[in-house]
């Protein structure tokens, strides 16, 4: 079969392989409830890399972030406020933690972006490798729901943080 025909029926067979994969109801629940939060997405429906997970005795370099009680007030605090400055600090997981609430909030909103700035290009590399991680290790019901699509993450130094130690902070303007 050539010319119209043809052409007729891979449109039909493209529409109908789209309507095999628009998400069942039981998958948007699924996905309503497991992104409800930011804490409950991190902690329960993906996971994160540790690049110091032997050192640490971990079983594997991937897990879902720990269910601090100070990370779920971080995120609700995120959620209050427009602009969030943090002090630096080590060991609180304050960076992944702005990572995780941005990336969350790029791909429940469709084609919305965030960018990251950090202190230099190395920094910035990491942080959206990171906020990949995060969308990959994320249930496949989440990564595949229509409001998912189009969700951007680019970075870039920022000179004046140079001069101060402080996480990225997150800004949700799309």
């Amino acid at each position: 079969m050539q010319g119209p025909e043809r052409r007729l029926e891979a449109r039909i067979e493209a529409l109908e392989e789209r309507e095999r994969r628009k998400p069942s109801q039981a998958d948007k629940a699924f996905v309503e409830r497991a992104t409800p939060d930011t804490f409950t997405w991190v902690t329960k429906h993906t996971r994160t890399y540790n690049e110091h997970w032997q050192k640490e005795g971990r079983p594997r370099p991937d897990e879902p972030f720990p269910p601090h009680h100070y990370l779920a007030m971080l995120f609700a605090f995120f959620e209050i406020r427009d602009v969030v400055f943090i002090e630096k600090s080590r060991d609180l997981m304050i960076s992944w933690a702005c990572v995780a609430y941005l990336t969350l909030q790029a791909m429940k909103m469709p084609y919305c972006g965030v960018l990251f700035q950090a202190q230099n290009d190395k920094k910035v590399i990491q942080l959206v490798d990171y906020a990949k991680c995060m969308w990959r290790n994320s249930d496949e019901r989440i990564k595949r729901f229509p409001s998912r699509q189009g969700a951007r993450t680019p970075g870039g130094p920022r000179a004046e943080l140079r001069q101060w130690q402080l996480h990225p902070w997150p800004s949700r303007r799309c």
